[in-house]
């Protein structure tokens, strides 16, 4: 809700000797309303620091905002404005950092900052600031809107880009921190996806929340390894994973003129203790295939509890080189879905018996 700035209080302000902080704004062009996003020091320590919809998670100096009924106001068109923010207990803490955006008919239209803001109790500051062109290096989102990060150059890579966010809430969704399993995942924002959040105790997808992991499917724990855990995607990861692994369960796959002999191949998940794992509502989450090359996965219609993968080859791609899987399973009773790492490699030429053999091993991760 917008208020406007009233003329009695800044008569009455010039009339006495007040304590607090004075913002004045200069502007080559009119505005007509000022929003002020103040902001205190919170942790910036993190690779991660805060999320928006346009960029998703980044790095940045962060700041964490601090509402007051002084930070939005409406004025008659102007190039100049004045407003006062006195030191009662509401805004002693307003922070050591606000951000300023002007607007004219609900367009933004400048932009200006001041690091060391405080609104002092015992004197009076004057901070004057100069409104620049609002662009593209800003992003404002959240609820009406909450949060704002602007990346300019400021003579400091740490500060190239600073935002302020609600402290307990850094991509400034609807959810705060404790009930959000991804606090780095703003609403809209295509890069990231609240429901697959990585989670290394154990290792797994799932939601993460208030320092805990509740996992909706175990991953290969190579995945979370000191060789795979550092790379900055889930793709990269998998793929890091099943390239370092000796426990994958693994298909040879016989052919003739580098042509596979047979394009279907029924196999049982590798045991865990002395039961096999189910192959119930199998999945294929991550392929590494040579082009030419796609798999669908199965329950067996023809075994209980068996699993069944359909090849196809496109005509003239030769057969040489090892594809490889990341396959979950439905675990049952609530659990985390189950994973395997699944290898389909060439054997022998020419095409022997069934045209495909099963060869034991691989490993079945369950958390």
């Amino acid at each position: 809700m917008r208020r406007s700035l009233s003329l009695a209080l800044l008569a009455l302000v010039a009339c006495e000797s007040r304590y607090g902080a004075y913002l004045e704004l200069e502007s080559d062009v009119e505005l007509d309303s000022v929003e002020l996003y103040f902001g205190t020091p919170i942790d910036s320590s993190a690779p991660n620091t805060f999320a928006s919809p346009k960029t998703g998670a980044q790095s940045g100096l962060v700041f964490g905002r601090q509402f007051s009924m002084f930070d939005r106001y409406d004025v008659a068109p102007t190039h100049t404005t004045t407003s006062y923010v006195p030191p009662d207990d509401a805004n002693r803490d307003l922070g050591a950092y606000v951000v300023v955006v002007a607007s004219r008919g609900q367009q933004a239209i400048g932009i200006a900052e001041y690091f060391g803001f405080e609104v002092p109790s015992d004197e009076l500051h004057e901070y004057r600031l100069t409104l620049e062109p609002y662009d593209g290096g800003v992003e404002r989102w959240g609820r009406d809107p909450g949060c704002i990060a602007w990346k300019r150059d400021r003579g400091d890579p740490a500060k190239q880009v600073v935002a302020v966010v609600e402290a307990d809430n850094r991509d400034c969704d609807e959810s705060v921190v404790a009930d959000d399993c991804n606090d780095l995942c703003s609403v809209g924002c295509c890069t990231c996806d609240v429901a697959t959040t990585l989670c290394t105790a154990p290792c797994a997808i799932g939601c993460t929340t208030s320092g805990s992991c509740a996992p909706t499917m175990c991953l290969p724990t190579g995945t979370c390894g000191a060789t795979c855990l550092p790379l900055s995607t889930m793709e990269a990861r998998y793929r890091c994973a099943i390239e370092n692994t000796s426990a994958a369960l693994t298909i040879q796959v016989d052919t003739y003129g580098d042509q596979m002999c047979s394009h279907q191949y029924q196999f049982d998940l590798a045991p865990e203790g002395n039961s096999p794992v189910p192959c119930v509502d199998p999945k294929i989450e991550y392929s590494q295939f040579a082009t030419g090359f796609t798999y669908a996965i199965a329950a067996d219609p023809t075994r209980p509890g068996g699993c069944v993968i359909m090849s196809m080859q496109s005509s003239g791609v030769p057969f040489t080189a090892t594809d490889r899987m990341i396959v979950s399973v439905a675990a049952g009773g609530g659990l985390p879905r189950k994973s395997v790492i699944i290898a389909i490699t060439p054997g022998n030429t020419p095409c022997m018996m069934m045209g495909y053999r099963v060869i034991a091993g691989g490993t079945t991760y369950g958390c």
